[in-house]
């Protein structure tokens, strides 16, 4: 009898701290910025249809190397825009990527590069 006493104890002990972590049940959305000579200004994620962009998600430059990630997102389709800014020739740009699915568990890739010396562009990872 004791020994079901201490396997239902582990158990419901178990259940309780994978509840209390909500990770699963979210999604995350990151940026890297691989464009030397780049820096991404701003970072606005925000769910699909919404009337406004959403708060600028960085407190500060992404440099060239550098990667953020949003967690805590609630599963479902999001737009994603990141504001850059080219230093050498004073060059500001928006790159969006509207409809992205984000799924629970899961984190949406993108990386700010060049395809042309002269324009930044923003490709998508995948999930």
């Amino acid at each position: 009898m004791m020994r079901h006493i201490g396997l239902v104890a582990l158990l419901g002990a178990t259940m309780l701290s994978s509840a209390g972590c909500p990770t699963t049940y979210t999604a995350s959305y990151r940026v890297t910025n691989a464009a030397q000579g780049v820096l991404v200004m701003e970072l606005y994620v925000s769910p699909s249809g919404s009337a406004t962009g959403g708060a600028n998600r960085l407190s500060q430059p992404l440099y060239p190397g550098q990667t953020f990630t949003v967690t805590g997102l609630a599963p479902g389709y999001y737009d994603g825009m990141a504001v850059v800014y080219i230093p050498g020739s004073g060059q500001w740009a928006q790159l969006a990527n509207p409809l992205v699915e984000l799924r629970a568990g899961q984190t949406y890739t993108q990386t700010v590069y060049y395809t042309d010396p002269s324009i930044p562009t923003l490709k998508s990872e995948g999930n």
